[in-house]
């Protein structure tokens, strides 16, 4: 969800909507924001998504528009999910200026509990917000990317 400033972004509202959104989202598996409007609000089957925008537009007082929504799962039954949120917004734990989230795959064998895997997993969260990074695998890098980069390594050996 976008907002114009970044004072709308951390009102109780907001975050409250941010929040309502990603857990309609994932309960219904929609991404597409055009759809997602017509979808009601998980624990609100008398509300949509439309009806808690357009409220909270009145209540914050400014322009908000989906972008972009996404859903996850995991690609084993025994992957962990964990996720790290920065900057959070004082209104809410999961709603801030910067977020990753990482799936784990428990190796076959592994002494470690499920506490310690997440632990492993947050902070590699982190070091993923630290970074910033602009692709998500080699694969999303464009080609010409990739030969710049390769050839400011071959100038510095």
């Amino acid at each position: 969800v976008s907002s114009e400033t970044d004072f709308a972004s951390r009102s109780e509202a907001f975050s409250k909507l941010v929040t309502d959104l990603a857990a309609t989202a994932a309960f219904t598996g929609t991404s597409e924001p055009q759809e997602l409007m017509t979808q009601s609000i998980v624990g609100d089957p008398t509300s949509t998504v439309k009806d808690v925008m357009d409220d909270a537009i009145l209540a914050i007082r400014e322009n908000l528009q989906i972008v972009e929504a996404a859903t996850l799962s995991t690609s084993r039954t025994d992957s962990i999910l964990v996720g790290y949120v920065h900057n959070k917004s004082i209104a809410s734990f999961e709603a801030g200026t910067a977020a990753a989230m990482v799936e784990l795959d428990p190796l076959e064998g592994s002494t470690l509990s499920h506490d310690e895997i997440t632990d492993v997993g947050k902070k590699l969260a982190m070091h993923i917000v630290a970074a910033n990074p602009i692709y998500v695998s080699p694969a999303d890098i464009p080609a010409e990317v990739l030969e710049r980069e390769k050839a400011i390594l071959t100038e510095t050996i």
